[in-house]
Order: C-alpha cells, then structure tokens, then sequence
C-alpha cells in the first residue's frame, strides 16, 4: 500500500515538473504530501502496542504533523521572499536579473 502511495506521489510530482518546471516548491510539495500520506497510513499499522502514543496519536504521526507544520512555514515565507524580490525588481527595473540574486 504504501509503494503504491509513494508512486502516486511520484507521479503527481512528475506532472507538477512537467508544468511548471523544476523548482525548490517542487520539494515543499513532496514533504507536504508525504506527511499527509504518512500521517493516514499510520492508522492502518498493526503495532499500535509497540510504538508510543500520545492523545491517539503516534509519534509518527506526531512527527507528520510537525513536518506538514514546518514545510506550510517554510513555504510561505519562501513564497513572500520572491513576492517581495519581484516587487524590488519593477520598482527597480535598472537591475538585471542575474543581478537581483
């Protein structure tokens, strides 16, 4: 199940490449995904007694939930950084976009 999941992934991204091309959201995207899949499929395993668990949630899952938190973050301050450098560029049009790195 899960390879199966995983492939799903991979082919959802390979379509975002195709699109939009490669980028660094291309990698938001996948933790993104990930952990949302990783945080449903921990409901399916069968070794609940053997792993810890904390308000019905597993440290799994814990994790997933942190790591979704981490990358949404990330991604919207990396979303505002290149709003604020395209705004920079049209006030500034002088610069050359080598330049503006």
């Amino acid at each position: 199940m899960e390879a199966g999941i995983n492939f799903l992934i991979a082919l959802i991204l390979f379509c975002v490449v195709l699109k939009q091309g490669i980028n660094i959201c291309n990698i938001y995207l996948y933790v993104a995904i990930y952990s949302v899949m990783r945080f449903l499929l921990e409901f399916f395993r069968y070794d609940r007694n053997e792993r810890g668990f904390w308000l019905g949630i597993s440290t799994s899952q814990w994790i997933s939930i942190a790591l979704f938190l981490s990358v949404g973050l990330v991604w919207v301050l990396h979303l505002k950084r290149v709003r604020l450098r395209r705004e920079k560029e049209i006030q500034n049009p002088t610069r050359t976009k080598s330049s503006s790195f």
